[in-house]
């Protein structure tokens, strides 16, 4: 069953990219229950997008089991996202997936909107995302999601071939510029194959990249929202028995958010929503820190 997944996880990694498109509908008014959460937060992350009717009690089994899925990779580059179809008594809703404690966000009537501005909807069903938001899987089955998944994350970690190397870059470059600029270096220092690969498959991008690093480099602001993501990283990571993890304390996380809270304020977009997004990160483990 694995090599199954494994093969179509591969071959779904060269099916179109849609650097374009966002996701839609996740606004105050649209929420349903668990995390709080917003087009931005989702940028970069695997998402698994779990499209039913949050109002039909005979489906609590199966919102379960996507908490479960959310519980095991929540301290990763991931978001599990909950799409209410159905009834529009959102009230209702919210009590059901109260009484349930989900945790994961969830939103009425997700969509995703393309750069031409069209809306692309989503049948009942899960679907799982890879961070450029190329879909990897449609199903049923929450268990032959969670494996994509875990696939998912981890060549989105760590690309397999030059050409996921690219991808990711583009995309992060395009969208994420601190997590563009740890990529970037981290290659450059750490993958060196893969380096001389790339430069060997696409000359002209990789001097385009070693530009765009030294403009990275060069710049105090993104220098300072790739530390605020690696320390989110870090937090998130905090299964882990690292140092980092044993003094993570509530007034620690807040005098991290204070430090790097104006980044939120740059007035590079790009700059200012990945820093909103790593706050929310640190906010959200903040509050977890008090259960």
């Amino acid at each position: 069953m694995k090599c199954k997944f494994g093969f179509f996880f591969i071959i779904s990694l060269f099916v179109g990219v849609m650097f374009g498109a966002e996701w839609a509908n996740i606004v105050l008014e649209n929420r349903v229950g668990g995390r709080m959460a917003s087009c931005g937060y989702l940028k970069g992350k695997v998402v698994l997008l779990d499209v039913r009717d949050y109002s039909n009690e005979s489906d609590a089994l199966e919102t379960s089991k996507i908490q479960e899925i959310w519980a095991a990779y929540k301290s990763k580059p991931f978001v599990a996202l909950g799409s209410h179809v159905g009834t529009d008594d959102i009230a209702e809703v919210v009590s059901i997936v109260k009484q349930r404690h989900l945790a994961y966000p969830i939103y009425s009537k997700v969509a995703l909107k393309s750069d031409a501005g069209t809306l692309q909807q989503f049948k009942r069903g899960i679907y799982v995302f890879d961070p450029t938001l190329k879909r990897l899987y449609y199903g049923l089955d929450p268990h032959q999601a969670m494996g994509v998944v875990g696939s998912a994350i981890f060549a989105a970690t760590i690309p397999s071939t030059p050409k996921y190397w690219k991808t990711i870059l583009d995309y992060e470059i395009a969208n994420l510029p601190g997590q563009a600029f740890l990529r970037l270096r981290d290659l450059k220092k750490n993958h060196k194959n893969v380096f001389n690969e790339l430069s060997s498959s696409y000359p002209d991008d990789v001097a385009r990249y070693s530009k765009i690093l030294s403009e990275y480099s060069a710049n105090s602001e993104i220098k300072r929202l790739a530390k605020l993501v690696e320390i989110t990283r870090l937090v998130k990571d905090r299964d882990k028995t690292s140092r980092t993890a044993q003094k993570l304390s509530s007034a620690k996380l807040e005098s991290i958010i204070k430090q790097y809270s104006d980044l939120s304020k740059s007035n590079d977009p790009l700059i200012a929503q990945e820093a909103k997004n790593s706050i929310a990160d640190l906010k959200f483990v903040k509050a977890e820190l008090k259960r």
